[in-house]
């Protein structure tokens, strides 16, 4: 028996507002689809979950000029 499933990462502005998403395979980790979700938008900061805390991720936000915050 297989088990399909799909991952969806969102990106949202500070009201909760889809700004952008990304399907994934379930079976991915979530950084596959991460980075490219900062690529190319307005936004000063993005807080993120512990998934985008990878090198080329945070790399890729802070060549743009922006924060990358992850608690």
């Amino acid at each position: 028996m297989t088990e399909w499933s799909t991952g969806i990462i969102a990106m949202t502005n500070a009201l909760g507002n889809l700004v952008r998403f990304t399907l994934i395979p379930g079976r991915h980790y979530d950084t596959v689809g991460a980075a490219f979700l900062p690529e190319p938008a307005d936004f000063r900061a993005i807080l993120a979950n512990k998934a985008c805390d990878v090198h080329r991720v945070v790399d890729s936000i802070r060549a743009q000029g922006t924060r990358a915050l992850t608690p």
